[in-house]
C-alpha cells in the first residue's frame, strides 16, 4: 500500500512538510478574521437596535410634553383646563401604538432593512411637530427676557450718568427749563425790579451772580446751611437759575435767590412740621416744587438755625448720618462780589459792564431810559440850533474813560460842525468807556448803553 507521500510523488508533485504547515497557518488566519468580522458586525447590529429603541422612547416623551403644553384657543379657561389632559391622552395613545409597532419588529428581526427605514421615517415625521411647538412658545418668552435685560442695562447706564453729573457743578442747562422755572418763581421784590405800564420788569441775572449780590449776612446763612447738606453726603449742583441738592437720583432740596432773599425748598411734607415754629409755606401746588413742597425764606440767624433743623429731619427721613471727618468748607471765594458794580437809578438796579453792545440793551424797555437819565437845567438861551449827531462808539474812540462829554468838548475833538451848539447822541455798536454825557437829545438805546457801562446821562433843558 502506498502512503500519502508516495501518492503525491506518483502524481509528480513534490511536497514537503514545511509547505503544509505554512498553508495550514494561513487557513487558520483567514478563519480567525472571518470570525472577528462576524463578532464586530453583530455588535454593531445590537448597538443600532438599542439606539433606535432609545430614540423612540425620547420621541414619545417629547411628543407628550409638547401636546400637554400646547395652548387651547377660542375656549373658556375652565373648559380648556379640563379638556387638555384628555387631548394629551388621545395623542399619547396613537404615539404609544406607533412606538410599540416600531419596537416589536426591531426585537424579532433586527437585521431587516425595511423595518429600520420605517422607524427612521416615523422619527423624522415626529420631529417637525416638536420644532413647531418650540417655535410657538419661544416668541412669547424671549422678548420678556430681552426687555428685562435691556431695562436693567438702561438703569445701570442712567445711574452711571447721574453719578457723573452729581460730582461736578454744571452751569449750562436747557434755557427753556430755566425760563419755565423763572415763570413759576414767586413774585418777590427783585434786585432792580420796577413796574412799567402795569408790568414788572427786572434785569435777568444767573443764580451765581444773584448769590454774589446778597448781603454778607445772607452769605453766612448760605454757607452754614450748605455745609449742613454736605455733611450728610447730599451733593450740590449749581445751574443758571438755582442750586439743587441731590441724593442718589432725587432732588431733595433747592436754593433760589429772589431779590435779596435766599429761599430754601426742601422735600419735607409741609403738614408734618409746625408752621408756628418754622414759618414755612406750602408750595406743592406748583409743578416745579411738587417734590420739594416746603419753602422757607432765610432772612435771619434764627431762620438759618431752623433751616439746618429741617436738613437734619430730611437726613433722618433718608436714613443718612453725618460724616465723622467732615470739615466745613469756605465758599467766600465763590460768593465774592469783587469786580461787580451795582448801580441803582431811581429804583432800578443793574450791574455795570466793562463793555456794552447794542444787543445787550435791545431787550431793556425804552421806558427805562427816563429812569437812567437825569435832567440838567441850563439858562443859556439859543435862538438858532446847529445840531451835531454823534454815535456812542465814536465817543468811545475820541474820549478816555471817566471824561465828560459836552458840545464844547465834542467840537474840540473835531467831531461834527465847528459852530454846532446842540448835541444829539445816538446808539452805536459798542461802548467800552465810562463817560458822563451832557446833550440835548439821546436815543433810548444810547442812554441804556451809557448807563450800563457805568456812565451818567444828563438831558439839557433850557428855560
Amino acid at each position: 500500500m502506498l502512503n500519502f507521500y508516495g501518492a503525491v510523488n506518483l502524481l509528480g508533485v513534490s511536497f514537503d512538510l514545511s509547505s503544509i504547515q505554512t498553508v495550514s497557518m494561513l487557513l487558520l488566519a483567514v478563519i480567525a478574521l472571518l470570525i472577528l468580522q462576524i463578532v464586530i458586525f453583530s455588535a454593531l447590529i445590537v448597538k443600532f437596535m438599542k439606539k433606535n429603541k432609545a430614540q423612540t422612547v425620547v420621541v414619545k416623551e417629547i411628543v407628550q410634553q409638547a401636546e400637554a403644553s400646547q395652548p387651547v384657543e377660542e375656549k373658556p379657561v375652565e373648559q380648556a383646563v379640563e379638556e387638555k389632559p384628555q387631548a394629551v391622552e388621545e395623542v399619547a395613545q396613537p404615539v404609544e401604538e406607533q412606538v410599540d409597532e416600531v419596537e416589536e419588529p426591531v426585537e424579532e428581526t433586527p437585521v431587516e432593512e425595511d423595518q429600520e427605514e420605517q422607524a427612521e421615517e416615523e422619527v423624522e415625521e415626529e420631529e417637525p411637530q416638536i420644532e413647531e411647538v418650540q417655535q410657538e412658545e419661544l416668541p412669547e418668552e424671549e422678548p420678556q427676557v430681552e426687555e428685562e435685560v435691556a431695562s436693567a442695562v438702561a438703569e445701570e447706564i442712567v445711574e452711571e450718568e447721574i453719578d457723573d453729573e452729581e460730582e461736578e457743578e454744571d452751569f449750562d442747562e436747557d434755557e427753556e427749563e430755566d425760563e419755565e422755572d423763572d415763570e413759576e418763581e414767586e413774585e418777590d421784590e427783585e434786585i432792580g425790579e420796577i413796574e412799567i405800564g402795569g408790568k414788572s420788569y427786572r434785569p435777568k441775572y444767573a443764580y451765581p451772580t444773584r448769590i454774589k449780590l446778597v448781603s454778607d449776612k445772607v452769605k453766612d446763612f448760605y454757607t452754614d446751611i450748605k455745609n449742613e447738606f454736605l455733611s450728610y453726603g447730599i451733593k450740590s449742583r449749581i445751574s443758571k437759575t438755582k442750586e439743587n441738592f441731590n441724593f442718589s437720583r432725587d432732588n431733595v432740596a433747592r436754593f433760589v435767590v429772589r431779590g435779596k432773599t435766599l429761599k430754601l425748598y426742601i422735600a419735607i411734607d409741609p403738614s408734618s412740621i409746625d408752621h408756628a415754629y418754622f414759618h414755612h409755606k406750602d408750595v406743592s401746588e406748583k409743578k416745579t416744587y411738587f417734590d420739594i413742597p416746603t419753602m422757607m425764606p432765610i432772612k435771619s440767624r434764627l431762620a438759618s438755625v431752623k433751616a439746618r433743623e429741617l436738613v437734619a429731619m430730611l437726613a433722618e427721613q433718608l436714613g443718612l448720618h453725618k460724616k465723622r471727618r467732615f470739615q466745613n468748607k469756605d465758599f467766600s471765594a465763590d460768593l465774592s462780589a469783587e469786580g461787580l458794580t451795582y448801580v441803582d437809578r431811581k429804583g432800578y438796579g443793574y450791574l455795570v459792564k466793562p463793555s456794552v453792545t447794542l444787543a445787550d440793551v435791545t431787550e431793556i424797555p425804552d421806558e427805562l431810559s427816563d429812569r437812567l437819565s437825569q435832567v440838567s437845567k441850563s439858562q443859556n438861551k439859543i435862538n438858532r440850533f446847529i445840531r451835531t449827531k454823534v454815535a456812542v462808539d465814536v465817543l468811545a474812540e475820541k474820549f478816555q474813560d471817566g471824561e465828560t462829554v459836552t458840545i464844547e468838548t465834542v467840537r474840540t475833538r473835531g467831531i461834527g460842525a465847528p459852530n454846532a451848539n446842540c448835541l444829539i447822541v445816538e446808539d452805536g455798536e459798542t461802548l467800552d468807556k465810562k463817560l458822563t454825557v451832557y446833550a440835548e437829545e439821546f436815543s433810548p438805546n444810547a442812554i441804556k448803553m451809557i448807563a450800563l457801562c457805568g456812565g451818567e446821562v444828563f438831558k439839557i433843558e433850557r428855560d
